[in-house]
């Protein structure tokens, strides 16, 4: 049978189901905290925003994502009035998980229509202006909270804290022992914007600084669209896309997400392991700088 591509509007109404099935699940405490940033942009002056700390989780996001949570929570307070009160007290109800569940399935739409540089342009002048750019590069660089983040990511900066870990047991530790790296790319050949922002985005995660665990999403995203065009990542894209997201179990913990999660896990990896299986792979194709990088 001939295999017919979706369109992007059936990928879009797809996604919009799972999310909205999704509505009544689990959340982190990423829940709460975008809670105060909706507070916090409401009830004060943008001055102001990255100096209060009445709530441990300060707004620490850059300007753009500030003045989103500010146009948000205009909206935010005629739904529910105590969503948007600064408390050092966690808040929450239902209106509240439902205006945030459905700004996020809303605000999908607009990522496709954004223009970042126009944006970052935007929200950065009034800080600009006002001489605030110390204090925000204080709150978006924190190098006191550490180097890694309070989940680790599965990169190689929790090889680094398993050994500093050790070291400190046996008393064997070193201060600002943090290794300074150089990473050089030499491309032999033009490549495409995602053969770029494969390449850019791994060593990104495996050795940036203070890494989330989710952004092994900016390395499988790209690995995706590579794959479905050129077998060649299809292996790589293939262990990246198991390890990777079995790497983000943990975060949803709850029986219901967990069943749900290993549902929707397993059927991506039929799904890709499927693909891998029937895939042909070019057998006379001239060796580039792209499979230097692939390990077959």
């Amino acid at each position: 049978m001939e295999w017919h591509e979706p369109s992007l509007s059936s990928y879009v109404v797809a996604l919009f189901a799972l999310k909205t099935l999704c509505i009544y699940a689990y959340y982190s405490t990423d829940f709460e905290v975008h809670r105060n940033w909706l507070a916090v942009t409401y009830s004060l002056p943008f001055k102001h925003w990255y100096y209060e700390n009445t709530s441990q989780w300060t707004l620490d996001y850059p300007p753009g994502f500030a003045w989103f949570e500010y146009l948000l929570s205009q909206f935010a307070r005629q739904i529910d009035p105590k969503m948007v009160e600064i408390s050092a007290e966690p808040y929450t109800s239902l209106a509240t998980v439902l205006f945030q569940r459905f700004t996020v399935i809303i605000t999908d739409f607009a990522y496709l229509f954004a223009v970042v540089l126009g944006i970052s342009s935007v929200s950065l002048g009034p800080f600009v202006y006002a001489g605030q750019m110390k204090q925000l590069i204080t709150r978006l660089f924190p190098f006191g909270r550490g180097l890694t983040h309070a989940y680790w990511a599965p990169n190689f900066w929790a090889l680094y804290n398993f050994c500093d870990f050790t070291m400190l047991g046996t008393r064997s530790n070193s201060r600002n022992a943090t290794p300074d790296f150089t990473a050089y790319f030499i491309f032999g050949c033009n490549t495409k914007y995602a053969s770029i922002l494969y390449f850019f985005a791994l060593p990104a995660f495996l050795f940036g600084w203070h890494v989330h665990e989710k952004a092994v999403l900016t390395v499988i995203i790209p690995l995706t669209m590579l794959a479905v065009r050129d077998g060649r990542y299809a292996k790589i894209f293939f262990l990246f896309s198991v390890f990777g997201h079995y790497s983000l179990f943990p975060l949803l913990f709850r029986p219901f997400e967990t069943v749900l999660n290993l549902f929707i896990a397993l059927l991506e990896f039929a799904i890709v392991g499927s693909y891998y299986c029937i895939i042909q792979l070019p057998v006379n194709g001239v060796i580039n700088i792209e499979e230097r990088f692939i390990p077959y």
